[in-house]
């Protein structure tokens, strides 16, 4: 489950190419805007070489994929710790912002109400301040995040199987465990196979793209800062404007990319509980 792209397949072309090829423009743009800053020109040769579709479309798909390939090694874990703490933020400020728009709102409710459901009103509002989310600082694979999930919301046959197989490998951050669960699914069960490679392929492609938009998004902002003197004026819109989506689309994955990865270990959770309980699995 945990193999590499092929190059050629869907995955390599999502997971590698695209963040890659996207870089690599952004690498493109900001260079051109640096040789106008500089008053830098390109030998004639050279850009005849450029302008070919041929000759373009060769060094996009060699310099893409080897770029590509570069932000593939940075670890998805990375994004995802990142993700996490940025949500514990999130959360944090939302807390305490609901905490003190509740108190002003109840205050004035408890006069009035009855003392049982002022009280009501108080529990609800403890809940929902004490709610931390998604495993915001718990490291992949998240077993408590899941412990939670199947004690509260699941049957209790789930819960005895999660307490039987499931939740006696369930150490913080227990890899090892959760890759041999994907390579036995991965050899027992095609539709669940085929359910969690695209899960965890969505999963490699978000945090690709993350870290391309976050290069890109320091490439923009060294373009701005050297194009700061007014002649070159005519450059800092557009950049503002690439600047400004590439921030907002990194706070977009910032906040979605562990509950992403979360459903990723939803998915090998019940696939492993199918084939356990069908007489599937392998018994020592």
């Amino acid at each position: 489950m945990d193999s590499v792209p092929s190059v050629g397949g869907t995955r390599g072309i999502f997971e590698i190419f695209v963040p890659g090829a996207f870089l690599l423009l952004n690498l493109a743009g900001v260079g051109y805007v640096f040789m106008k800053v500089r008053n830098i020109q390109l030998d004639e040769s050279a850009w005849k070489i450029a302008s070919q579709p041929v000759s373009a479309l060769t060094m996009l798909v060699c310099f893409g994929y080897l770029l590509g390939i570069v932000l593939r090694l940075l670890k998805t874990e990375r994004a995802d710790t990142l993700s996490g703490f940025y949500r514990y933020l999130q959360f944090q400020v939302k807390r305490i912002l609901f905490g003190q728009l509740a108190g002003l709102f109840l205050r004035p409710l408890g006069i009035l109400l009855p003392k049982g459901l002022n009280n009501h009103l108080h529990s609800i509002v403890s809940k929902i301040k004490g709610r931390s989310g998604i495993a915001n600082l718990e490291p992949f694979p998240y077993f408590a995040y899941l412990d939670k999930v199947v004690v509260r919301t699941l049957p209790i046959s789930v819960q005895k199987f999660y307490d039987e197989f499931w939740g006696s490998c369930s150490t913080a951050g227990n890899k090892a465990f959760f890759n041999y669960c994907k390579n036995t699914i991965n050899s027992l069960d095609s539709k669940g196979a085929a359910d969690i490679y695209a899960s965890e392929a969505l999963v490699r492609y978000v945090a690709s793209m993350f870290y391309a938009l976050a290069f890109s998004s320091c490439l923009v902002v060294a373009a701005l800062i050297a194009t700061a003197r007014p002649e070159f004026s005519s450059f800092r819109p557009a950049l503002w404007t690439f600047l400004c989506v590439y921030l907002v689309a990194l706070e977009v994955i910032l906040s979605n990319l562990r509950p992403l990865r979360a459903k990723e270990v939803e998915l090998v959770f019940a696939a492993t509980l199918l084939n356990y309980c069908s007489g599937e699995w392998p018994q020592p």
